[in-house]
């Protein structure tokens, strides 16, 4: 088994973490798509008329970064957030609360939340789960994905 530069307890912290994140955004991209099979998501552009964010990005944004804020101190990158957050050897948490946004807009809801961490500038850590495949998805760093 490869080491690891984190500890083996803080890692297994830190994947129950990614975990119910990616679960309470699951949550919330699933219930978003139920409550609107007829409405339209409201939507504002980021850098061009092609990246875009919705309000379900940003709620699901607040509640991972707060839940991987509960357990952990490390530095988070969240790719709705405007942050000045550099990415440094240090743990951190690299965050795309709804990764695939364009799809999830349009009504093609194969998106996902995807959540890393990543430790010397290297990911050691992922998760990712997929709404309406109802699976996630988790790997570490020399120790194998496992669904």
């Amino acid at each position: 088994m490869e080491s690891l530069p984190i500890p083996d307890p803080e890692l297994t912290i830190a994947v129950d973490l990614a975990i119910r994140a990616a679960g309470v955004a699951t949550g919330i991209v699933n219930r978003s798509i139920d409550e609107r099979q007829s409405a339209t998501v409201e939507t504002l552009s980021k850098s061009n008329s092609v990246d875009l964010v919705t309000q379900y990005d940003k709620q699901c944004e607040e509640e991972v970064i707060a839940i991987l804020k509960s357990g952990t101190s490390y530095a988070i990158l969240s790719e709705e957030t405007n942050s000045q957050v550099e990415l440094t050897d240090a743990p951190t948490w690299v965050v795309d609360p709804i990764d695939g946004t364009t799809s999830f807009v349009h009504g093609y809801f194969d998106c996902c939340v995807s959540i890393a961490l990543v430790v010397n500038k290297e990911p050691i850590l992922g998760v990712i789960s997929a709404p309406r495949l109802n699976e996630v998805f988790t790997a570490i760093k020399g120790r194998g994905g496992f669904l």
